[in-house]
């Protein structure tokens, strides 16, 4: 399998989505420090809840990465200077996480994939400006979202415009608007999203050729019924529901054979 390619970053993000949804909770469940390995938990807030936020799966993601011996670095300066919203000149931005590889005479590190992480239904600004430096940056990218749970109108729910994905496409619209974008065909940024309850995983790649013709690119219709997702209309998403088989394990290089599809190499 190509380290860089869609396939395993998707297995990558099902792994550490497997993880999350393990990890055991400050105020309860302390039974679950008697598994292996990650010794990760979610913290309480002040008032007792439980504390989900990109920082979690940014660890299991780097930890991820180290099993899989590729090299990394973490909040990344951007080569391209970008002018954000409440900003008065442009600056370097940072991706979250950064992965590398040697060069061919092993002089130095190139970069191979942008990685954004996100969770919460957040503003859509907030995906926007992710989107922008997946977008104008040379590399591809992939990036990963992280809801805590989720009902029948939290992916697409568009006349109040909150759903999940109507922000996906209406940041995607505000920035291609905007920006003229010219990606040759290598490039792609794979969209990953994991809910934790119910427990299910969307994903689905951009690739150059679909930058032109993103209007129905995120047309996707489900509703949660009986605590799981029925979906109604794929529309070229992959659907993962690991609501029922939280513990499953396989023997894909990232335990992963079910969403990589492909036999391990020996």
């Amino acid at each position: 399998m190509n380290t860089f390619a869609p396939d395993f970053l998707n297995a990558l993000c099902v792994k550490v989505a497997r993880q999350l949804n393990k990890l055991p909770y400050e105020l309860g469940e302390a039974e679950k420090t008697n598994q292996s390995e990650p010794y990760l938990i979610f913290p309480a807030t002040a008032d007792g809840n439980i504390r989900v936020s990109e920082q979690e799966a940014r660890f299991l993601l780097t930890q991820q990465l180290e099993q899989c011996g590729i090299h990394y670095a973490v909040e990344t300066p951007t080569l391209l200077r970008y002018q954000f919203s409440g900003t008065q000149s442009e600056r370097s931005g940072s991706t979250d996480v950064t992965l590398f590889e040697a060069s061919p005479d092993n002089s130095k590190f190139i970069r191979k994939t942008l990685i954004e992480l996100k969770a919460h239904n957040v503003h859509q600004r907030n995906v926007e400006k992710d989107f922008e430096k997946l977008l104008q940056e040379k590399e591809p990218g992939l990036f990963f979202h992280i809801l805590q749970a989720a009902n029948s109108g939290t992916l697409t729910a568009d006349s109040s415009e909150k759903g999940v994905l109507v922000k996906y496409r209406n940041a995607f619209k505000t920035i291609l608007d905007k920006l003229p974008l010219k990606k040759d065909q290598t490039w792609f940024l794979h969209l990953v999203l994991f809910c934790m309850s119910p427990c299910f995983l969307i994903s689905k790649t951009i690739r150059s050729e679909d930058l032109s013709q993103l209007a129905g690119f995120f047309d996707f219709q489900y509703k949660i019924s009986n605590g799981a997702m029925v979906v109604t209309k794929r529309n070229g998403w992959n659907v993962l529901d690991f609501q029922d088989n939280r513990s499953n394990t396989c023997s894909c290089p990232l335990g992963n054979d079910e969403i990589c599809g492909k036999t391990p190499a020996n």
